[in-house]
């Protein structure tokens, strides 16, 4: 390492050190502390910002105890008193809220928002700000509980034995104690020193620090719904027709530039990943594992996944499988052979005090739970996790008081997802233009067909109580489960204690499995090429343009590697050709990209996504066509291909096996695929032997410019017209450019 260091960066001078100055006085005391901004295009948020002192090792770990004890998970004050509704007789007044310390050398603050339920948002944002400065005063005299104290360090315990498992986490903790000037040594004995925090300490530091005269407030009172017109005067008598093309001369990137990239890369583009160790299990019931042992640090994942999904259940009764995952972990779980009750809370405790996490969700056509725990409490993790997949409280229907809580929280929950949808639907910028590219090339009923808000918020208003309980009962089985288990356990421990658990939950359901629907997500002919402009309901200044089509490769089809580099070389990251092209030397794009979707049994689209000032939406959609075009025609080089190997390669080592839970999951993965440690091993060659040939090949297949369906986004108050983006021009180069969207 010192070796390389000295290569690279021993060459440069060392500067002089700045002058270190005492930023804490930037903000005077007679300036105005409390904000309050009227901005119909935000959602409502309250922000707090304490000044707090700079970065020391034991005022920091302070600080996040604090912070774990406001906002730190479900059980936290912050969270069960707003989130959960429990200072207010069930009622929420906030979506969500966080907190957090961020200090440097320098100077520091600590931060609490909220973002408040839109539905009486003043009364709520005023509840927000009573029940911040209750909790503060609280700590201020009391401190924490010594359960609370013991809860919040087993927490954190955990969490730093976790971290042990991201050698990228362990060293970014490193490299910021020794730049705030801290020693770095104290990073390594943190949990150590954290046990020795007193409660008089805890006090001490709200009581200096998080004290209503000492806060700094910014309150946005907003709905996300319509945007105030400060972007008017610039919109003013502007049209498309504004902006001027520049005929810049065409380089993509120079052979020297190219050269200096690829012998960067080589000595990061042979990161072999030699997977050994493997076990592979059929168990007679037809369960399947994949164990790897692997004792150095106490920590055990498993992943599991199962048939089913969201091809496995109605159309219309698909945007119901977020609520029954949140349903399940907001409800808890109610034994009736043992009468043993669990709330979420309780749940959250001992999940704590394990060191555990657990997780149940859906895919497109698999279910899937997650387990991981510390390894000296695996068998009490499997007995909590057995509770709530045998037992949640969904299923008590003969236990009248679980029954009303459950009805309760169901109708908090399809509120909250209407909420949600609106609220993402209004902020979130091109979400109309996905709605618009999804319906042009894909029929109702089809998985990627795209619902409406209005379509969406009536099929949540639709499901019932029944409807989520019985999904349950049909999706969560683990007949024929795929077993992927990764850490610090025997193969006894997995035979006698994790297969038995998943046999008692299957015999706990009583519904049939439900199949996977594959004709749902089947390839579908690329239509013809269409353009669509769409007005936004605001004056947000940026349009956002999706130009693609159907692609029809699957994940195991012969070219979809070659279409992965394809794709790396034409649209994926900062070397490509459409960044290069488009963004650095025409600027007429903020960010462009190109993405492939294939999947186990299907496909998803071939995409473009771009984003611009409005006045270049012409020239970026025709610059970025050309681009594809002229990609397609004349093929790309061996330097081109190189690069996309090396970053194929270093991904596939770096970013899935880099730690034992990214193991677990790309191991998890593979299994489904019907992979093993073969297709891992041999990941390297697979890659080298690809030609360029097959890559253009696999692009021309699965990109289509005579096909392709465009969608462009543009302001309210924005003169532009489909005509404007599809006229013909005078020069040839600009008649061939714009030939396809035409």
């Amino acid at each position: 390492v010192k070796k390389l260091i000295t290569r690279y960066f021993g060459k440069f001078e060392a500067k002089p050190s700045y002058q270190e100055q005492d930023l804490t006085q930037g903000i005077k005391a007679s300036e105005q502390k409390d904000h309050h901004l009227k901005d119909s295009s935000l959602p409502s948020v309250l922000k707090y910002i304490y000044p707090t002192a700079a970065f020391k090792h034991r005022e920091e770990l302070i600080a996040s105890l604090i912070d774990a004890a406001l906002t730190g998970g479900n059980n936290a004050r912050l969270q069960r008193k707003l989130v959960d509704g429990e200072s207010n007789n069930g009622k929420a007044a906030a979506i969500f809220v966080d907190a957090g310390i961020d200090s440097n050398k320098f100077f520091g603050h600590f931060k609490i928002v909220a973002k408040p339920i839109d539905e009486n948002r003043d009364a709520n944002l005023t509840r927000i700000a009573q029940v911040i400065d209750e909790e503060l005063a609280d700590l201020a005299t009391n401190g924490l509980k010594p359960e609370e104290f013991k809860k919040l360090i087993d927490q954190m315990e955990a969490s730093k034995v976790y971290e042990l498992d991201s050698q990228h986490s362990r060293i970014g903790e490193l490299a910021h104690y020794k730049r705030e000037g801290e020693d770095w040594q104290n990073s390594l004995k943190d949990l150590e020193d954290l046990k020795t925090i007193s409660n008089d300490e805890i006090k001490a530091y709200v009581s200096k620090h998080l004290i209503p005269n000492n806060r700094y407030s910014l309150t946005v009172h907003g709905s996300g719904q319509d945007l105030a017109l400060d972007y008017q005067q610039g919109l003013d008598g502007k049209n498309i027709d504004d902006a001027k093309a520049t005929d810049a001369e065409e380089k993509i990137l120079s052979p020297e530039q190219l050269d200096k990239l690829i012998t960067l890369s080589k000595g990061i583009s042979k990161l072999d990943v030699k997977l050994t160790g493997l076990e592979k299990t059929k168990y007679p019931n037809g369960m399947q594992l994949f164990f790897k042992q692997d004792s150095s640090l106490p920590l055990v994942f498993a992943d599991v996944n199962f048939e089913g999904g969201s091809l496995s259940v109605p159309e219309e009764m698909s945007s119901s499988l977020g609520m029954l995952n949140s349903l399940l972990a907001e409800t808890g779980t109610y034994n009736p052979n043992s009468k043993r009750r669990l709330d979420k809370q309780e749940i959250e405790k001992l999940e704590e005090s394990l060191g555990m996490s657990f997780h149940q969700g859906t895919g497109i056509d698999t279910g899937h739970i997650h387990l991981a725990s510390l390894s000296k409490n695996t068998e009490r993790a499997l007995a909590l996790a057995n509770e709530q997949l045998c037992y949640p409280a969904i299923l008590a229907t003969e236990n009248p008081e679980i029954v009303k809580i459950v009805e309760e929280e169901f109708a908090r929950q399809k509120k909250q997802s209407i909420d949600m949808m609106r609220m993402i639907h209004n902020v979130l910028n091109g979400i109309e233009a996905a709605e618009t590219f999804a319906k042009a090339i894909y029929p109702k009923g089809h998985k990627h067909y795209q619902k409406t808000l209005e379509e969406a918020i009536k099929d949540i208003e639709n499901i019932k109580l029944d409807d989520v309980r019985r999904l349950y009962q049909q999706l969560f089985h683990a007949q024929n489960a795929q077993i992927t288990v990764v850490g610090d356990i025997n193969k006894q421990d997995i035979d006698s204690k994790l297969v038995p658990m998943l046999d008692s939950w299957n015999e706990a359901q009583h519904g049939s499995q439900r199949k996977a629907d594959y004709s749902r997500i089947a390839e579908v002919p690329a239509p013809k090429a269409s353009l669509k402009l769409i007005t936004s309901k605001d004056n947000k200044p940026e349009t956002t343009v999706i130009i693609g089509n159907p692609m029809g490769i699957q994940q195991d089809d012969a070219d979809y590697l070659p279409a992965m580099l394809a794709n790396q070389i034409l649209g994926s990251g900062f070397n490509s050709r459409l960044f290069a092209k488009v963004r650095e030397e025409r600027g007429l794009v903020y960010s462009i990209g190109s993405m492939i979707m294939p999947m186990r049994n299907g496909s998803g689209p071939f995409t473009i996504n771009l984003g611009c000032d409005p006045k270049n939406t012409k020239h970026a959609i025709s610059e970025t066509v050309a681009t594809v075009n002229k990609f397609l025609e004349e093929g790309i080089t061996e330097q081109e291909l190189d690069l996309a190997k090396s970053s194929a390669k270093k991904g596939f080592a770096m970013h899935q096996f880099n730690s034992r839970a990214s193991t677990c999951s790309a191991l998890s993965g593979l299994q489904l695929r019907d992979k093993d440690e073969n297709y891992v091993n041999n990941f390297d060659k697979e890659i080298d032997s690809i030609t360029k040939e097959q890559v253009m090949a696999a692009a021309q297949k699965f990109i289509k410019p005579k096909n392709f369906t465009i969608v462009a986004t543009k302001p309210k108050d924005f003169r532009m017209s489909e005509a404007s983006l599809t006229q013909e021009q005078n020069s040839q180069t600009q008649a061939k450019q714009y030939a396809v969207a035409a």
